[in-house]
């Protein structure tokens, strides 16, 4: 995996390097902050990017613009897609919490079809935008 993180952020580097970043300054600061989180995870510094944490294998996602933190249970998931592939990589990183480092884990995505926008899209399952109570909940209200 070191060797993969050094070429994605050696690629970054270049691309941010040889084109004009001006033209989406935002898209190249998130390459270039994503690059170092991978850095400092080969060097065994801890990203400053991880917003999440883990409450007995719940993941609680918790910036989320002052909506309450968003509850991700990946055991209950993983019983309607036991195939991991069926996430992992094309939708989600297998490193825990790196998709959410980058940065683009955002509502506009997800209604673009991004990360559970790709599932919850009210055809294979419950539209992203139709309950937000139901992902956006107090930690002290559920039960893990």
């Amino acid at each position: 995996m070191t060797r993969k993180h050094l070429s994605e952020a050696r690629y970054n580097y270049y691309f941010i390097k040889n084109s004009s970043g001006i033209h989406n300054v935002g898209y190249a600061l998130k390459l270039l902050e994503f690059s170092n989180n991978k850095l400092d995870e080969i060097l065994g510094v801890i990203p400053s990017g991880i917003k999440h944490e883990e409450i007995e294998g719940v993941m609680w996602f918790k910036e989320t613009e002052g909506l309450d933190p968003v509850k991700f249970d990946h055991n209950f998931h993983s019983e309607f897609f036991p195939d991991c592939v069926e996430c992992h990589d094309k939708l989600f990183s297998m490193e825990k919490g790196a998709t959410d480092a980058t940065g683009f884990l955002t509502m506009s995505n997800m209604a673009r079809g991004k990360f559970c926008g790709a599932c919850h899209n009210g055809e294979i399952a419950e539209s992203i935008t139709e309950r937000c109570e139901k992902c956006h909940v107090k930690i002290s209200e559920t039960e893990n």
